[in-house]
C-alpha cells in the first residue's frame, strides 16, 4: 500500500514543478478568502467548471464524481492509469507555467490521514532528493473539503522547475485518499497566483 501511495505522490510532485503566467487570461473582480490563518484577497481570472469523474490512480474501476472551478484557457489533461487529472497553463512557447492536479488512491480501513501525511512530510524534510532541500512555509493545517477531513500544507523545494507549492490530503468515508497539489514555476512568485490555486481547492466537490 505504501508503494502505491508513494508512486501517486511522485506523479503529483512532478506535476507541481509547473508554473504560472496569467497575462493571457481575462480577469474579473472576485474576492476570495484562503483557508490559511493569514487570509488574503485575490483577483481571479474568469473561471469555468469542470464536472466529470476521477478514478483510483491504479484501478480505473473505482470512480469518484468531481466538480472543480478552473481558469478559462487552461488545458485539462484527462487522468488515466498512473496519471492524475491535471489543469495546466502554458506560455506562448508551450512551456508549462502553472498546474493543479488531483489524484485518488484507495487506502485501508485503518489508514490514519494525519499520521500518514506527517510521516510523508518528515520523509521529504529529512530525505530530500540529491542537491535539493525541503522547507515548510505554512504548517500542516486541518481543513474540510467537500465535507471530508483534510490537511493542507505549503512548502518550497529547490527543484529546477518548482517554487512554493500547496499540497492537500483528503480522506473520504469509503477510504479513498485524494491528493490535491498546486504549484508555480520558480521564476514566479507563488503569492501572486495562490488565489487561483486556493479558489480551485475551495470549489472542489467530491461524491
Amino acid at each position: 500500500m505504501k508503494r502505491v501511495i508513494l508512486s501517486s505522490l511522485i506523479i503529483i510532485l512532478l506535476l507541481l514543478g509547473l508554473g504560472c503566467n496569467l497575462s493571457t487570461t481575462p480577469t474579473s473582480n472576485i474576492t476570495i478568502e484562503t483557508s490559511q490563518q493569514s487570509k488574503t484577497a485575490a483577483v481571479l481570472p474568469e473561471m469555468s467548471t469542470y464536472t466529470g469523474t476521477i478514478h483510483d490512480i491504479h484501478d480505473l474501476g473505482k470512480i469518484t464524481n468531481i466538480s472543480i472551478d478552473y481558469p478559462k484557457g487552461w488545458t485539462v489533461l484527462s487522468e488515466g492509469i498512473n496519471y492524475p487529472l491535471t489543469f495546466i497553463l502554458q506560455n506562448t512557447d508551450g512551456m508549462y507555467q502553472c498546474s493543479v492536479s488531483i489524484s485518488a488512491t484507495s487506502v485501508g480501513q485503518s489508514y490514519n490521514l494525519l499520521d500518514s501525511f506527517q510521516q510523508e512530510i518528515k520523509h521529504r524534510e529529512y530525505n530530500p532528493m540529491p542537491g535539493t532541500f525541503f522547507n515548510i512555509v505554512t504548517p500542516m493545517t486541518p481543513i474540510s473539503i467537500s465535507g471530508y477531513p483534510a490537511y493542507e500544507i505549503t512548502y518550497v523545494e529547490n527543484r529546477a522547475t518548482s517554487d512554493e507549492s500547496m499540497e492537500v490530503w483528503i480522506l473520504s468515508p469509503d477510504n479513498m485518499l485524494y491528493t490535491f497539489g498546486g504549484g508555480v514555476q520558480l521564476t514566479y512568485n507563488y503569492d501572486d497566483y495562490s488565489g487561483i490555486i486556493q479558489h480551485m481547492l475551495d470549489s472542489l466537490k467530491l461524491w
